[in-house]
């Protein structure tokens, strides 16, 4: 996988939409645990967490799940 996300993103000057993007791509059809795992370390974002601190991969991981099935039950 990446191979795949280097070449699209060094294909464009959008280079963090681009690597988003493609990398949601790519993990739908191949997997979470096609991941390097210092990739996913190295992930985090928003929206912080009560204490403050951004969130961290499995933070966002459950975030999606817990928005994922909420979406479900209607």
């Amino acid at each position: 996988m990446s191979a795949l996300l280097d070449r699209a993103v060094r294909a464009s000057r959008d280079k963090d939409t681009v690597g988003a993007i493609t990398g949601a791509i790519a993990g739908s059809y191949l997997g979470a645990s096609a991941l390097d795992p210092q990739w996913v370390e190295a992930v985090h974002g928003l929206p912080r967490r009560q204490d403050g601190a951004e969130r961290a991969a499995r933070d966002l991981r459950g975030l999606a799940r817990a928005t994922a099935s909420a979406g479900l039950s209607r």
